[in-house]
């Protein structure tokens, strides 16, 4: 395995921790996949960084996880949907914790 591929396969673990950390489903929609593409995270207050591929790349675990406690998880349909303004009826919910670098279970 090349160091590329070491690298995607560990931000990938990472972001799968997250989303099942956060009920491995959109808050909105209710959608849940075993893909991580469609999923996003939505900040509900005081952003300091988009989490995403780079920052997954980029930022220590403890960073990610404090970072992620300021968001919703959101399918990407939904999260366009929020930012252009629909849904502003729901309430979102943050994760009261998030814990990295576990194992996952298969």
């Amino acid at each position: 395995r090349s160091a590329l591929h070491n690298v995607i396969s560990h931000y990938m673990s990472i972001k799968k921790q997250l989303i099942l950390q956060m009920g491995n489903e959109c808050q909105i929609c209710k959608f849940s996949t075993e893909y991580l593409s469609p999923m996003t995270f939505h900040h509900l207050r005081d952003k300091l960084f988009d989490i995403n591929s780079r920052t997954l790349r980029d930022f220590k675990l403890n960073k990610i996880e404090i970072e992620s406690l300021k968001c919703a998880l959101l399918c990407f349909n939904c999260h366009m949907e929020l930012e252009s303004g629909l849904h502003q009826d729901i309430i979102l919910d943050s994760p009261s914790v998030i814990v990295l670098g576990l194992p996952l279970k298969s």
